[in-house]
């Protein structure tokens, strides 16, 4: 069976936009067709990065609170059998002027990635359905980058400190959804997190650490446990690195685990291992 996805997966910091541009430059090297989507991409075919989602009964709510721009709600809306969409992050670039703050913030409330995580989960399994079966249709390999450990990680551990056995369901069942895909999965290790992350801070901005700090301390895991600043932030990251290797020793597809402590992985190791598999 054809591969049809590679997911790169890692801690922050540990190489994973660098090597999905490698294994994107491997596979065209190689000619074969592919599609790459990094961390953030508002075009994810299966995540979602600036998209609200309301059911039916909140998108009519919303209709009827904003009349004035009722209209343009509707045009931009996509309908899907379990409730509406907005991708707003592409919308207001594109019509900034035509929203009220107020409906702005409607639509953050509403972001996919602030839901409660019941909900959550529901929405994002129904969206990788919705990805493989236009995958095994067509002739491309996909390429990810941290949608399948990362992100997930994110909203059940950092986000609402969630249970271990809610967090292994959910990596189950996309991996259940995921497997008739044939997918590779390529992880990036690191011997010395510590080391790895001050490394990375040293080469970006302070506002992106500043982000990181807040995000990663004041909510879930980093709230519920009391942790502060920097060292705080790699403690959560020490306990990210754990659960995510319990999480790969648990997985049934083809996975290799690489060792990018340095930072120093070339092409020629991608090359070599996606050579064993496509």
């Amino acid at each position: 069976m054809k591969n049809r996805l590679i997911l790169i997966e890692g801690l922050p910091s540990s190489g994973k936009t660098t090597t999905t541009k490698m294994t994107h430059k491997v596979l065209n090297n190689l000619d074969i067709a592919n599609k790459v989507f990094y961390e953030g991409d508002l075009d994810h075919p299966a995540d979602y990065d600036g998209v609200s989602f309301f059911s039916e009964v909140e998108f009519y709510d919303l209709l009827s609170k904003y009349k004035k721009e009722r209209k343009l709600i509707k045009k931009i809306a996509i309908k899907r059998q379990e409730g509406y969409y907005i991708e707003y992050k592409k919308r207001i670039k594109r019509y900034n002027d035509k929203f009220s703050d107020d409906l702005i913030n409607s639509f953050l409330k509403h972001d996919v990635y602030e839901l409660p995580l019941d909900r959550h989960i529901d929405i994002l399994l129904k969206s990788w359905q919705r990805f493989r079966y236009n995958a095994l249709n067509e002739e491309n390999v996909y390429i990810f980058d941290c949608a399948f450990i990362q992100n997930p990680v994110t909203v059940t551990m950092l986000r609402d400190n969630a249970e271990k056995k809610v967090i292994n369901e959910y990596i189950k069942k996309l991996e259940n959804i995921i497997k008739p895909l044939n997918p590779i999965l390529i992880y990036l290790n690191q011997d010395n997190i510590r080391y790895s992350f001050k490394k990375v801070i040293k080469e970006r901005p302070k506002e992106w650490l500043e982000f990181f700090i807040n995000y990663t301390l004041n909510q879930g895991y980093g709230k519920d446990n009391n942790l502060k600043g920097l060292d705080g932030t790699l403690k959560v990251l020490e306990e990210r690195k754990k659960l995510e290797h319990e999480l790969l020793d648990a997985l049934d597809i083809e996975k290799t685990i690489i060792n990018n402590s340095q930072l120093d992985l070339k092409c020629e190791e991608i090359r070599s291992i996606l050579k064993e598999y496509i």
